[in-house]
């Protein structure tokens, strides 16, 4: 199941436009090795957890990051499948 949540993440980052903080910025609070890392290795390692908390924190992470994207009704309705994915409601998220 892992897999398809994380793929369903890439899906979601590769078809809207740009977030508002860069992956590698945001991330880089967690490990400062993920500034120099490509978008998808972040995703990779971030979303690699079975720690349900931590899924909990990345996927709030994203959600500020394109918190334009998600003022849509569309872009809000993709990103709360993202969460589904893992196991979250996205109302669950801060």
């Amino acid at each position: 199941m892992r897999g398809n949540a994380v793929l369903k993440v890439k899906n979601f980052v590769n078809s809207v436009p740009w977030a508002k903080f860069g992956w590698g910025k945001t991330f880089s609070a967690i490990d400062p090795s993920y500034e120099n890392k490509t978008r998808d290795q972040i995703i990779n390692e971030v979303f690699s957890t079975s720690n349900r908390d931590d899924i909990v924190t990345n996927l709030e992470a994203m959600k500020h990051m394109y918190s334009d994207v998600l003022a849509s009704d569309e872009g809000l309705e993709r990103f709360k499948k993202v969460c589904h994915a893992f196991g979250v409601d996205y109302d669950e998220l801060d």
